[in-house]
């Protein structure tokens, strides 16, 4: 076995995603007015979104995430299994964000 030398180097691409305060309010009342029950608001920041940011740079926004469990494996694995049953609760959310605008 050759053993490998090098430099690894990592740079900062995309800005923090920071949802906007009016859109973040705008989402969790379309969640519960989905009837959603369950609505969990993130403590701590987390590496999601990857290049919305470059959205919210430009437009206010809100990302959010639809619940596959904390339990579930991680997204990019092999091992991850999208649970299909959490689409409904996501279409319930933006139907209620479309009814909004209109």
């Amino acid at each position: 076995i050759t053993p490998l030398f090098g430099t690894v180097v990592f740079h900062d691409f995309h800005a923090p995603t920071i949802n906007t305060p009016s859109e973040t309010e705008q989402v969790l009342s379309a969640a519960k007015a989905a009837g959603l029950q369950e609505i969990v608001l993130l403590p701590e920041c987390k590496m999601v979104g990857e290049d919305f940011s470059e959205y919210l740079k430009r437009v206010p926004g809100c990302y959010f995430l639809i619940g596959a469990g904390e339990k579930a494996p991680s997204l990019h694995t092999s091992f991850f299994d999208f649970p299909d049953a959490i689409l409904l609760n996501a279409a319930h959310v933006m139907v209620q964000l479309a009814l909004k605008c209109f």
